[in-house]
């Protein structure tokens, strides 16, 4: 998430704090009177992390999964204000904006992707080209 921040002009602040749990701290969005302790489940998990955050930065910034990095062992995710995404839209076509960075909501599976729905959907952007 500090990767994320430092790429916003105007960063949120993250925090911990303790839950008892197994796996560790959760973690605190805040900004201004606005502040989400993100709801993990049973385990901390990747996913809902960035969907969270995603969600709490709009729609001052938004989180975009890089869709070229989809089937790799890393997996790109870029941050750029509403107007910059805007712009890139207007530009280059929403179609074109979105086949290269996907848009993320709470129901996004990023991380979370067996091998088949990876092949599935490197199979569909081919056919989308």
């Amino acid at each position: 998430m500090n990767y994320f921040n430092d790429m916003m002009a105007e960063p949120i602040d993250i925090k911990t704090v303790s839950n008892g749990k197994a796996y560790g701290d959760d973690i605190v969005l805040q900004k201004g009177d606005k502040e989400l302790q993100i709801p993990y489940g049973d385990e901390q998990d990747r996913d809902v992390t960035i969907k969270y955050f995603n969600d709490f930065v709009q729609p001052d910034y938004e989180v975009r999964w890089f869709a070229e990095s989809l089937g790799n062992d890393t997996l790109g995710f870029t941050v750029l204000s509403g107007a910059e995404w805007a712009n890139l839209e207007d530009e280059f076509g929403a179609d074109t904006v979105r086949y290269y960075f996907e848009p993320i909501d709470l129901e996004s599976n990023m991380f979370n992707l067996d091998m088949d729905e990876v092949s599935a959907l490197l199979e569909l952007r081919e056919n989308n080209r």
